[in-house]
């Protein structure tokens, strides 16, 4: 089937507007960079992309276990920033462009089941999925090689998976052992040429870290410095350049194909990221509060091209034009040129209704009706939620949700579970914020709307997760569409409460948001406005 083009003379328009922005240096033709926008309620800006004719980035949390990633995009023509999407995690992974679709990997999935989780959009409609197989508490990246999307965690060890169709079949494809550290980690993922590579971690065991993906194993660099960890992959002019930490230094290098030679860093702050734009390779990072824009020409000297006075922990060059997010206790910022400026123009494939699969949902759905019902023993209850509700993952199949939701009002069990932040959960409440994290994924059925009043009144911990079921019906309401007049009323009163975290008020602002494709963003008094005089 075709693949829609959208905005035709948009396209061309941004065509011309990048020849010209290539007649003098990207961060410097209009002078030096400027702050575009300062729109979110997190101190972090990272994870740019570029798609549809605009810059995507996500506003959150980078450096702490806060329950917070929100999507914006920024459009160059009309020089503003909007609110997209809530997702419901710890920040997000390093997201992808595939086959007309963007994949924004859940870096630290909420739900917290050793699940592999993801949000896909067509830049319209948004879809939550979850990796079928394979175990994970961080799904650290996303990357084309090649037709093949290919994604890499981090758990008890580290995973790479692959799909050809767009996430919907996925197959574990290799595992990377652990360290003397009880995980491991693949970090990152891209292509080089027809090549694919991969960058590990694995604490406490020395080796080589950077990994190729041949389609069928993971196989360590030939000449690549052993360390302890290998990220930041850039493909620029012929040559992968990465990252290798080994003995609390972080030393670059490049990779041609054969031969790896160590480059200069930058010469002060922490390198935070790094970009290249065919011609140059750019670089940003610094301390807390402070920070440096370099470039690396032809030759192996670092030229600063730009301070700020926040931290720059991101950076993407894209059409002759280079962005930049910023990290501050006030908000991140996103910095471009000061003209408009180009961003790519890229096909766009609207989603398809997926075909239902009966004897997979009968088979999964029997078994959490048995979860349900206590028919399975003590011991292995709660073992086997994860690869239940990894099946109806891989299912997709609209019609479960209603199933679910169905049984939700049935789950009576008794007695407590102690999560792996060591807090005791009601074993009801977790099989409910199970069902209900299901549900979220078909994109189908009905949350209970009592819910949303519910005191939420779980103590901190340190790793922020919890198990509160009001909690998983303000996100799943709004993945599945629960846009009746009730629904939408007890999300803008719940934006009354002050009592609620600030992580939980963005949750309920996400589900406005789905539900109603209002772009207030964190604004409570907007939306209070709105619903009082819709």
């Amino acid at each position: 089937m075709a693949r829609p083009i959208r905005h035709v003379a948009l396209a061309l328009l941004i065509a011309a507007m990048a020849m010209t922005a290539r007649s003098s240096e990207a961060g410097e033709a209009d002078g030096p960079l400027t702050m575009l926008a300062r729109p979110g309620a997190w101190p972090g800006i990272s994870s740019l992309i570029s798609y549809d004719s605009r810059i995507w980035f996500t506003n959150s949390e980078p450096f702490a276990d806060t329950n917070a990633a929100d999507v914006y995009s920024y459009d160059p023509l009309t020089g503003k920033a909007r609110y997209e999407r809530g997702l419901f995690t710890q920040d997000t992974g390093a997201p992808v462009v595939f086959l007309g679709r963007l994949y924004w990997p859940f870096e630290d999935a909420r739900f917290s089941m050793g699940v592999g989780e993801y949000a896909v959009t067509d830049g319209q409609v948004w879809r939550w999925r979850r990796l079928p197989q394979g175990h994970a508490f961080h799904l650290h990246a996303m990357a084309a090689c090649g037709e093949t999307l290919i994604a890499v965690t981090g758990a008890w060890e580290g995973q790479l998976q692959v799909s050809g169709d767009r996430g919907g079949s996925w197959r574990l494809a290799a595992t990377y052992p652990k360290g003397t550290a009880p995980f491991s980690r693949l970090v990152a993922v891209t292509p080089f040429g027809d090549r694919c590579f991969v960058g590990s971690a694995a604490r406490g065991s020395r080796g080589t870290k950077l990994l190729e993906w041949t389609g069928a194993v993971l196989v360590p660099v030939k000449g690549w410095p052993e360390g302890d960890r290998t990220d930041g992959l850039v493909v620029h002019r012929g040559r992968l350049f990465a990252w290798n930490d080994a003995s609390d230094n972080r030393i670059l290098y490049a990779f041609d194909g054969e031969r790896t030679v160590r480059v200069a860093a930058p010469p002060s702050g922490r390198v935070r990221a790094l970009s290249s734009d065919g011609t140059h390779l750019w670089a940003v990072g610094g301390r807390q509060g402070a920070g440096t824009l370099w470039r690396l020409d032809k030759g192996t000297a670092w030229k600063e091209v730009q301070r700020f006075q926040e931290t720059p922990i991101s950076v993407l060059a894209v059409s002759g034009a280079l962005f930049v997010g910023t990290y501050a206790e006030g908000g991140g910022a996103l910095w471009g040129p000061r003209s408009k400026a180009p961003a790519l123009s890229v096909e766009t494939e609207p989603f398809e209704i997926p075909k239902p699969r009966p004897a997979e949902t009968a088979k999964a759905l029997g078994r959490i009706e048995a979860l349900v019902k206590g028919e399975i023993g003590e011991s292995d209850r709660f073992r086997e939620l994860r690869v239940v509700f990894q099946r109806l993952a891989a299912v997709s199949d609209r019609e479960i949700g209603h199933q679910l939701a169905a049984l939700y009002p049935k789950v009576a069990l008794k007695g407590q579970v102690r999560m792996f932040t060591n807090a005791q959960v009601n074993r009801s409440d977790l099989l409910r914020w199970y069902l209900m994290g299901a549900m979220a994924v078909t994109g189908s059925g009905r949350a209970p709307v009592e819910l949303l009043s519910a005191q939420f009144s779980e103590k901190p911990n340190r790793a922020h997760k919890y198990f509160d079921p009001a909690i998983a019906a303000i996100a799943t309401i709004g993945w599945i569409g629960q846009d009746d007049q009730e629904t939408v009323g007890a999300l803008v009163n719940r934006l009354r409460r002050k009592v609620d975290p600030k992580w939980l008020q963005g949750d309920v602002v996400a589900a406005l948001s789905a539900l109603t494709g209002k772009r207030f963003g964190h604004d409570a008094a907007r939306w209070r406005r709105w619903w009082a005089g819709r």
